[in-house]
């Protein structure tokens, strides 16, 4: 009976040593090894990312300077409603014509698509109104100018008034826009 006892007293505290430390170190090196790999796909992440910052930031440096400035006037970085009343100022008095009843509406954040607000949008708007008075063919010229000026602008409405000298009294509302 000795033979037989400690070969199975053996057994038993090998399977006691097995379960009660051997088999919780083994589920730790499991779950670092899971950790280790979810820690390797991030760094490798995380490379592609930096790699892909530099390349942005190569193309950056490589873009002309003039054309950072054209961007920057497409679409601002700030609310700039003055600087965009100067430029159609400075167009409509490339055609004779004289600026009058300037009014700056709402400043609304921009959703996509329509003018109510949205607080996941990158973009804002603002509507400003004003006033010239110009013969048709005229006004048409002005109006193409505004259309190619750099800064990003819808026209939202053209009301006219007639008039007995040939001139017509056009009330001009444009939507424009900038980055938050």
């Amino acid at each position: 009976m000795g033979k037989v006892l400690l070969p199975v007293l053996l057994l038993i505290v090998s399977a006691a040593i097995f379960f009660g430390f051997t088999d919780k170190q083994y589920q730790e090196i499991k779950r670092l090894k899971i950790e280790e790999a979810q820690l390797a796909k991030a760094l490798d992440d995380w490379s592609t990312l930096a790699s892909q910052i530099q390349g942005l930031t190569d193309v950056k440096k490589n873009i002309v300077k003039t054309n950072l400035d054209k961007l920057e006037s497409l679409l601002p970085d700030s609310i700039d409603n003055i600087r965009l009343i100067l430029d159609i100022a400075q167009i409509a008095e490339k055609h004779g014509l004289a600026v009058k009843n300037v009014r700056v509406g709402d400043i609304t954040k921009a959703a996509a698509g329509n003018s109510t607000p949205s607080d996941t949008t990158p973009l804002g708007t603002v509507t400003i109104s004003f006033s010239v008075s110009a013969e048709y063919d005229t006004f048409r010229q002005f109006i193409r100018d505004v259309e190619k000026s750099e800064r990003l602008v819808d026209i939202v409405s053209i009301t006219l008034k007639n008039s007995d000298t040939g001139k017509y009294e056009y009330n001009i509302t444009l939507r424009t826009y900038w980055l938050k």
